[in-house]
């Protein structure tokens, strides 16, 4: 039963990507490819394989070390590095744990080619040290302003009441401060100062982003992205909100992905991305798009932004906040 769901599970992938992308190439000679610019169902579909034993082999980057259980007997480590860092202790012992399973094998065993691995894996434990409680250490904004007062240096006590009383004076309340935590508090001032000086058609178009049949208006969209463009950190994103689609050169090249990602989900803008790229280069920049700049980067924008237009309209009209869709 589970061999012809690994073989239905492989034409869904022809079907549905292509019989050239390498996942459905390997998944064809048993050996499995597992990243995270994997779609997740394909991820667990994976590893559902190889603990069945259809699977002799995974191929993975750390992210096999990220809350899944396998049943390696053998783990060949190729690098000692996660990204562009060195692995830490910590990861290193989470990597080797992964050879061997209690209940399937008696023993595991790692093997460690042209690298440091070893060496990090006997190496000394490094001290932990978390930023909130330690007030030698050096602090973005954001820890400043969720770090106690006694970890905080004079400087950093300064600017952390500069921002209260900011914000405060605008209107922002805890309720506000507090929510979003990862976004800046002088970007949030930032961009309430800005909610406040718009008309009330502009305000109109940024309450109005969507159609009566879930369908995104581009003018609008575009109006709040250029609201939101003045916070946004990530490099990829404001080069998608600054540039003008070649196709619709009226609208930003993130408006058109969106409403793209909108109507027709990741397999819509895979096929799009397929027109002018391979298909391994495409699934990859497709998950890259949708899995980490839309559904981490994008979604945190726009839920700042939609809960300080709600705070706005909810001062004016002297309504609760949660009743203001």
């Amino acid at each position: 039963e589970l061999r012809s769901r690994f073989y239905t599970f492989i034409e869904h992938l022809k079907n549905s990507f292509s019989e050239n992308w390498i996942v459905c190439r390997s998944l064809l000679k048993g050996i499995g490819i597992h990243h995270s610019y994997i779609p997740k169902y394909i991820q667990k579909e994976i590893i559902l394989f190889f603990n069945s034993g259809i699977l002799d082999t995974i191929i993975s980057t750390t992210t096999i070390t990220e809350g899944i259980n396998t049943t390696a007997k053998n783990m060949i480590v190729m690098s000692n590095k996660k990204g562009e860092k060195i692995l830490k202790k910590f990861d290193a012992q989470n990597i080797a744990g992964r050879a061997g399973r209690f209940m399937c094998h008696y023993k595991g065993f790692v093997f460690s080619i042209d690298n440091d691995f070893d060496k990090i894996l006997n190496s000394e434990s490094e001290e932990l040290c978390n930023i909130e409680y330690d007030r030698e250490s050096k602090k973005s904004e954001v820890d400043i302003l969720t770090a106690s007062e006694k970890y905080l240096n004079p400087n950093q006590k300064l600017n952390k009441n500069q921002l209260l009383e900011k914000a405060n004076s605008l209107g922002l309340d805890m309720s506000i401060i507090e929510k979003f935590k990862t976004v800046k508090l002088s970007d949030k001032i930032k961009l309430y100062e800005s909610i406040l000086k718009l008309s009330e058609f502009e305000n109109t178009k940024l309450l109005n982003v969507l159609s009566y049949n879930n369908r995104l208006m581009w003018e609008n969209f575009d109006f709040l992205l250029s609201k939101i463009y003045i916070i946004v950190e990530n490099e990829d994103l404001k080069k998608m909100i600054y540039l003008k689609s070649k196709s619709e050169k009226k609208y930003s090249v993130l408006t058109i992905k969106v409403s793209s990602y909108l109507n027709d989900g990741f397999l819509g803008v895979l096929k799009f991305e397929m027109k002018r790229k391979n298909v391994d280069v495409a699934v990859k920049d497709t998950s890259k798009l949708t899995f980490n700049l839309f559904k981490y980067h994008l979604v945190k924008y726009l839920g700042i932004m939609d809960l300080l237009l709600r705070f706005n309209i909810s001062k004016k009209d002297n309504k609760n906040i949660d009743d203001i869709q």
